[in-house]
């Protein structure tokens, strides 16, 4: 099997930038806000986690875990036909994306 490139802190760094403010946070309550407000404070820590969940090949199961939120597509909200599911995931778990 070939080996991923390691993420360096530039790489983690600049991920961040691609959300959005206003992005719903996960399950966890963890939002794209909050990630970019600690991240001078966790860019190691971050670094070093996503490394490790690529070379181990793994995802820690609580950011397979996603809230469910009904959209409205249609006019009428009395038939659940009208509705489409989204599928709002944890924000650290698209770092390893």
């Amino acid at each position: 099997m070939s080996e991923f490139p390691k993420f360096t802190t530039h790489d983690v760094v600049r991920y961040p930038s691609y959300i959005p403010d206003k992005k719903a946070a996960g399950k966890d309550g963890f939002s794209a806000t909050m990630l970019k407000k600690t991240l001078p404070f966790t860019l190691n820590v971050l670094t070093d986690m996503v490394n490790r969940l690529l070379c181990d090949r793994v995802s820690p199961s609580c950011w397979k875990s996603a809230r469910v939120t009904p959209i409205l597509k249609g006019c009428s909200i009395e038939s659940p036909s009208n509705f489409r599911p989204t599928f709002i995931l944890p924000v650290l778990s698209q770092l390893s994306e």
